[in-house]
This record gives C-alpha cells, sequence and structure tokens, in this order.
C-alpha cells in the first residue's frame, strides 16, 4: 500500500474542492488494490469535501457508494460513513437528522473501540444538541476519551477539545469556567507551534473576560490580535476566507467592547460604528462564518446590515 493512500486523511486541507481533487483518484487506487475497507473510508471523506461545496445530493450518492463497499463487521468504515452521513445533513442545515447518524457513528466506533472516530463523533454530538449542559457533558466525554489515550489522532483533539468546551461553557454562563478551558486549549497550541488555535483561544479568552467585565484586559487581547492578523495579512499565512473570518469576529467582539462605553465615552460610540463596519466587512459574505455562527449572524448582523450593507 502506498504511503499517501495508506494516510490518506493527512490529504483533508485546504479548500473543499482542492481536497475533493486530491481524494478522487485515490478512491480508484484503493478499488484496484480492491481494499473496499479503505475506499469506503476515503469516500467518506470525499462527501465531506462535496458538502462543504453545497454539492448535497452528489455527497450523498458518494456516501451511497461507500455504503454499499463496507465489509461486514468493519466497524471503523461504518462509523466513519455514518459520521459523514450526518455531517452532509448538518453542512445542509439538518440537525435533527444529524444528531442521530452522529449517535450512531459514536456507538460503533466505542464498540470498535476506535478512539479517535469516537471522539469525532461525540464533538459533533456536542456541535448539534442544543442544551448547554448537554454540550458540556459531550465535550467532557470526548475530551476525557482524548486524555486518557496514548494515541497520537486521539490526543490531536484535546487542545480543539478545550476551545469547544470553553464556547458551551459561555453559552451556560460559566464564564470562569471558559476563561480556563480557552487558557488550557492555548497552552496546549503553544507547545505544538499552532498558531491559529492559539489566536482562536486568545480571542475566546478576551470574550470570557468581557463577559467577567474585565473590559481593558479585554480590548488589550483582542487589539494584539488586530496586529497580528494585520501580519498574516501581509504574510498570506491563511485563506483570504479564513483570515476573514477570524479578523472579522474580533472586529466584532471591539464593537462589542466599543458599545458598553459609547453611553460615556463620545469616541468609543464612533470606535464602535468603525469596528462593526470592519467586522462586516470581513463576516456578512463569509461562507465559513454563516456555517459556524448562524445565530450571531440573526442576532446581530441585521443590525449591522442596516448601517452598512449598499
Amino acid at each position: 500500500m502506498s504511503t499517501r493512500l495508506e494516510n490518506f486523511d493527512e490529504l483533508f486541507y485546504g479548500e473543499p474542492a482542492e481536497i475533493e481533487n486530491r481524494l478522487t483518484p485515490l478512491v480508484l487506487e484503493a478499488e484496484a488494490q480492491k481494499n473496499d475497507s479503505l475506499q469506503a473510508q476515503i469516500l467518506s471523506q470525499l462527501a465531506l469535501a462535496q458538502a462543504m461545496q453545497k454539492k448535497f445530493e452528489l455527497a450523498h450518492k458518494t456516501l451511497n457508494r461507500a455504503d454499499a463497499l463496507i465489509p461486514e463487521g468493519d466497524l471503523l468504515a461504518s462509523a466513519r460513513v455514518i459520521l459523514e452521513r450526518g455531517r452532509v445533513y448538518h453542512q445542509a442545515g439538518d440537525s435533527a437528522t444529524a444528531l442521530s447518524f452522529f449517535q450512531q457513528s459514536y456507538e460503533q466506533a466505542l464498540r470498535g473501540e476506535h478512539t479517535a472516530h469516537t471522539i469525532n463523533a461525540a464533538h459533533m454530538i456536542a456541535i448539534v444538541v442544543s442544551d448547554p449542559k448537554e454540550k458540556i457533558h459531550w465535550n467532557r466525554l470526548a475530551l476525557n476519551l482524548a486524555q486518557a489515550s496514548s494515541e497520537p489522532k486521539a490526543q490531536a483533539w484535546i487542545g480543539p477539545l478545550f476551545n469547544n468546551l470553553a464556547r458551551s461553557q459561555i453559552d451556560a454562563l460559566d464564564f470562569h469556567g471558559a476563561l480556563d478551558s480557552y487558557a488550557a486549549c492555548q497552552a496546549i497550541a503553544e507547545k505544538r507551534n499552532e498558531a491559529l488555535i492559539v489566536r482562536g483561544a486568545i480571542w475566546g479568552r478576551a470574550v470570557a473576560l468581557r463577559k467577567l467585565e474585565e473590559h481593558e484586559t479585554a480590548r488589550r487581547l483582542q487589539m494584539q490580535l488586530v496586529r497580528e492578523y494585520a501580519g498574516v495579512s501581509q504574510s498570506g499565512e491563511l485563506p483570504e476566507a479564513l483570515l476573514a473570518l477570524a479578523r472579522g469576529m474580533v472586529y466584532a467582539e471591539l464593537a462589542e467592547l466599543d458599545c458598553l462605553l459609547a453611553d460615556q465615552d463620545p469616541q468609543a460610540a464612533v470606535s464602535a460604528r468603525e469596528h462593526a463596519r470592519l467586522a462586516y466587512k470581513d463576516l456578512h459574505a463569509n461562507e465559513w462564518f454563516q456555517r459556524l455562527e448562524p445565530e450571531e449572524l440573526e442576532r446581530g448582523f441585521s443590525l449591522l446590515a442596516e448601517w452598512f450593507e449598499e
């Protein structure tokens, strides 16, 4: 088996169309080697890349192909195909149907003792359930599995899971807990030299600090990120859409901070409007943001649209 075929998961990076182009020839290679399990697993990731491009009908057809290939008793391939079926529904906005598939995938992966994939399914359950306490439960469950595992792919989840746990704690109004979780996420990401996750954790810490009314510290952290993203923009380190997402969320937080002072400080009101304009410019047509933060769009960006959409 070729190294490229064996490590096909490492090809899932960049734009979805690029991922689709990378994975398509590997499907044929797995087919030529008569490796039905591997072919089904690759097809599952191909379907996800198609769903990320809103090609939902095609993604389901790809998963139907994968379903037909799964060897009897192959819990790994089954768990992966079921998980991506759920993700296709989730990408299409059907969270209720997605949840049932995520639960099935979790059970299959757990039964097969495939820890990294059990974690993956648990973290998707945490994303789609609505109750913050349920979100915290599933994030903690996934985090405990990752921390107890010696498997590198499982351990790789620890930082992102701390981030997700922190977001759930924010929703549950546990701002001190969120601050601790974001700090843990940042420390792990710094050790792994994962700059994107480090910046996300700093942003999250600042959100928690704003909620705790530590406004000056929150502003200092967000302004630090503004400067960093200016450098990232110059270096081309991130795809433009991802840069706009990260930077826009910083501007949105700065606008929130400014609004807290606008009644007492006329300059803060001017600053709030400018930061809101910059946030709207980065986020209003950003597909990543529309997928990740639909509630935020509905809550806040209708007002920004009145101000800035031409």
